[in-house]
């Protein structure tokens, strides 16, 4: 995800450009759903705004894949003309539709969810298996298609036999430890620096773009208003 601004300078506040580009990734567009919730938070805050939008500091705001899913619910406006959904909307969504839009697999033999991530490789060492492996799964939908059936070795050289389907056959939601993943994830980049060399985290560079952000908007109000 990329904020940006065409300048920072006090003097040209007002002919900056802001642009909010917001990345693909299927789930993990959870991760930018905390990022901006957690900056719309703070420009409601800045401008004593319950009602305050992201769309209402940016002029342009895009993305792709999941990211233009979220582009269109913080841009597009509803009968009021106003966004159609806040920010702090994005994470419930993906938590009541996401099993409908990004899929997991589903182990018919063992009868359990099964969800690959890396950060999970450290302690669950099966799950390594191969893109190819992992993406059939996914697409095994029955009827259509048979399971997928394939084996894992692991640097000990034990054996993990898999047999996969689309994991929307699973009761429930296959897909809820795995989001609180993410949501752990977005929590925690909060906490860490920008850079190496700068030691200011991606919380405090929020609110100080946030503040930015909010004496652009005054200043262009300020300005219409003569």
């Amino acid at each position: 995800m990329i904020l940006a601004t065409t300048s920072s300078t006090f003097a040209t506040l007002g002919e900056m450009v802001t642009v909010l580009s917001i990345d693909g990734g299927g789930i993990k567009g959870i991760i930018p759903g905390i990022i901006l919730e957690f900056l719309e938070e703070q420009l409601q805050e800045l401008d004593n705004n319950t009602d305050a939008r992201l769309a209402d500091y940016f002029d342009i705001i895009g993305g792709t894949s999941t990211g233009g899913l979220l582009t269109a619910m913080i841009s597009i406006p509803n009968e009021n003309n106003r966004p159609i959904a806040a920010a702090k909307d994005i994470v419930p969504f993906y938590f009541q539709h996401g099993p409908k839009i990004f899929e997991s697999s589903f182990d018919i033999k063992t009868d359990k969810p099964v969800i690959f991530t890396k950060s999970e490789l450290a302690n669950s060492p099966q799950l390594d298996a191969k893109m190819y492996d992992i993406c059939y799964s996914t697409a095994a939908a029955p009827i259509y298609f048979p399971p997928h059936y394939f084996v894992t070795n692991t640097s000990n050289g034990d054996k993990y036999e898999f047999n996969l389907v689309d994991g929307a056959v699973a009761a429930g939601n296959p897909h809820g430890q795995h989001y609180l993943v993410l949501i752990q994830v977005g929590e925690n980049l909060l906490k860490k620096p920008v850079s190496k060399d700068k030691p200011e985290t991606y919380e405090e560079a929020l609110k100080r773009f946030a503040k930015l952000l909010s004496d652009r908007k005054k200043l262009r109000a300020n300005k219409a208003s003569y």
